[in-house]
């Protein structure tokens, strides 16, 4: 078992975020800690359907730290267990042996603040927060992209992603986790858009930044 800020993110920073990505010795240590190299298929999934942007922010991360085969379990542990699969007990499990995994960042494409806000300004930045959220303040010109999974935590069809998700686009959320969600819907698709991940955590932290609101 994993925690999301340990293993998939680094310490908040400022323009950064509140959960920018490890940096490349963490996460290389972290990842040869588990046994896995760059051979090794990878499957990432949440313990409750509701918690697949924790899945999806690992997913991303290890994409883009270099790691070529990582997928997801649709609709998580929960879905597992309903279609009969079975689990053991992490105790009984015997310990990885270490692997020589060195990380290569920037596999999966990200960008700063500048870039968020020229997305924005064609309108093609997709905000990935509740409407909640994105009614209180967003980034300026930035769209609500409805969420890409269902309340079971499996992913929407093709031909629904197909039509929610525009391209070209961008996408952001509060702190770099749910937009990955949307990022990997995205790539289900055979395409790939690059994340804010400093997101909305990161814009707010310069007070000179503009703020737009629904």
């Amino acid at each position: 078992m994993t925690e999301l800020e340990d293993d998939f993110g680094g310490p908040a920073d400022g323009e950064r975020g509140r959960l920018p990505l490890p940096d490349a010795r963490s996460v290389t240590d972290r990842i040869r800690s588990w046994g896995i190299d760059g051979a090794t298929p990878v499957i990432v999934y949440a313990a409750r359907s509701e918690l697949v942007s924790a899945a999806t922010r690992a997913w991303f991360v290890l994409r883009w730290a270099g790691l070529p085969d990582v997928r997801l379990l649709d609709g998580g542990l929960d879905a597992w267990r309903a279609e009969g699969g079975g689990t053991e007990d992490i105790a009984t499990t015997a310990p990885a042996v270490p692997s020589a995994f060195t990380a290569s960042p920037g596999r999966l494409p990200t960008i700063d603040a500048d870039r968020a806000a020229q997305f924005g300004a064609r309108g093609n930045l997709l905000d990935a927060r509740d409407k909640a959220a994105y009614a209180g303040g967003h980034i300026p010109g930035a769209r609500l992209v409805p969420s890409p999974v269902f309340d079971d935590g499996r992913l929407k069809s093709a031909e629904a992603l197909q039509s929610a998700l525009p391209i070209p686009a961008a996408v952001y959320c509060g702190a770099g986790v749910s937009a990955t969600t949307v990022a990997f819907a995205y790539a289900t698709l055979g395409r790939t858009v690059p994340v804010y991940v400093a997101s909305w955590s990161g814009w707010t932290a310069d007070a000179d930044r503009p703020i737009e609101q629904a």
